[in-house]
């Protein structure tokens, strides 16, 4: 028989034992996700401080005989990143965001390599570099003949002479070497440089509304970095390769990938009908074209 003074005794009693128990039964939740890698809920979550990042891996060789270079340095110049291959001739880099960027081989003895590669969110990117060796320097001769001019710098002085389009000569290009190259392009009437958030920088044309409404939009990643959605972005070549051409689903090409000091002249020309017939880029032209040559 239970007296009316006992009911509420047992009604906390029973609420002890109750807390008590599940207590012991998140205890044994939370163990059992813990054993098992089940991560725990809270507040804040834990965010890398890199992101989602790519690599870029690979190996650097003597084009002659495949044999590894060590001590060859590989850089990412618009990032600041760089590695030195080792004595395997093996290198990496990391936390490569993604984009394309200008991937710059060198090593004494060696001619410097550029290469376009193209990153995506969290790639893994492995390639293999081959080197070409220089020629040694043999003693001075007096020649009463002029310096050899290579072939492309020497059509690029004809283009220039013919005067349809707009161009920066080697030597303009040496007394700018430590600015960026959206800086030096900033000095030619015509194109009309778009500065990013941060160093990008990208070329676009500066005529009229008409051209804009192309059907080019730029890349959600691209916007996000500050390029303007309303301007008209010209091609660009590298080299005599189209790196950019306009087309949907293109990132920009950052002119400032390129190390000012890497460049030996760049063309630029304001629509299809000043493009000369060497740069036949299928009409993607429409925003202009820049022709960027390397040393």
């Amino acid at each position: 028989m239970i007296s009316r003074k006992s009911v509420p005794e047992m009604i906390v009693a029973c609420a002890v034992a109750c807390a008590a128990a599940l207590g012991v039964a998140l205890g044994v939740a939370l163990g059992v996700a813990l054993a098992f890698g089940v991560p725990a809920r809270a507040g804040a979550q834990v965010v890398t401080g890199f992101g989602a990042r790519s690599i870029l891996r690979g190996s650097v060789v003597d084009d002659a005989d495949e044999k590894p270079i060590a001590g060859a340095s590989v850089s990412i110049e618009a990032l600041k990143l760089q590695a030195v291959t080792d004595s395997a001739g093996n290198f990496r880099i990391p936390y490569v965001p993604a984009g394309k960027y200008v991937v710059v081989v060198r090593r004494l003895g060696f001619g410097p390599l550029n290469s376009l590669l193209t990153f995506g969110a969290a790639d893994t990117l492995e390639y293999d570099f081959a080197l070409v060796k220089q020629a040694a320097n043999l003693p001075e001769v007096a020649v009463n003949a002029a310096a050899p001019v290579s072939l492309r710098l020497r059509e690029f002085e004809e283009r220039r002479l013919a005067g349809f389009g707009r161009f920066v000569t080697p030597e303009v290009l040496v007394k700018n070497q430590d600015r960026r190259l959206s800086e030096v392009m900033a000095m030619l009437p015509g194109p009309r440089v778009v500065r990013g958030t941060g160093s990008n920088g990208w070329i676009a044309s500066s005529v009229g509304p008409s051209s804009i409404q192309r059907r080019f939009k730029p890349q959600p990643m691209d916007i996000n970095r500050g390029a303007d959605p309303k301007q008209c972005y010209a091609a660009v070549m590298l080299d005599g390769i189209l790196v950019f051409s306009g087309r949907n689903g293109e990132l920009l090409f950052d002119v400032n990938s390129l190390s000012t000091n890497t460049v030996a002249a760049i063309e630029y020309y304001r629509d299809a009908a000043t493009v000369p017939m060497k740069f036949n880029v299928r009409g993607e032209e429409t925003c202009g074209l820049v022709v960027i040559w390397t040393k």
